[in-house]
């Protein structure tokens, strides 16, 4: 059995770049929501960078990702057979344990303009061939909740 199990990330942002060095600048990174002052709003631009990580000793056989706003995919992406099967081991870990070595694939899913006409719930998915993995959702508000007032010590 793995020490690693499968699993999904997701970076959601207002802009990604890659510098000459290779490294991925990401900018306006949103953590707990994305806020705007009113519906419907439209954002220039919008990224998620998904990555999704499984054991070298089990494989992907087929990777879909997908970005849901609420329910409705909002956009897909799958990954050819071919390419996850050429999906390099990182060659840090030569000297790990194979149980704990990984490989990962990272997918891009990007819009320019991101139209937003209600409070929702953007989430991303990943279906593999046998399991569907999810990571953290971004709410899509137009102010934070208010949290509720400490009840008065008594």
């Amino acid at each position: 059995m793995p020490l690693i199990p499968r699993s999904l990330s997701a970076i959601f942002c207002d802009d990604i770049r890659q510098e000459s060095s290779g490294k991925l600048i990401y900018i306006g990174v949103y953590h707990s929501a994305l806020i705007v002052q009113e519906f419907p709003a439209t954002l220039p631009t919008f990224h998620i960078m998904a990555t999704v990580v499984t054991p070298t000793i089990n494989p992907f056989r087929k990777l879909v990702v997908r970005a849901l706003q609420d329910l409705e995919t909002i956009k897909e992406m799958e990954i050819p057979g071919n390419e996850l099967a050429s999906v390099p081991e990182s060659p840090f870990i030569a000297n790990i344990d194979p149980k704990e070595r990984i490989l990962s694939a990272r997918v891009l899913l990007s819009w320019s303009p991101l139209r937003l006409d209600g409070p929702c719930i953007l989430r991303v998915v990943a279906q593999t061939e046998s399991e569907e993995l999810a990571c953290l959702a971004l709410p899509l508000l137009t102010k934070l909740p208010e949290s509720p007032d400490p009840e008065p010590n008594v």
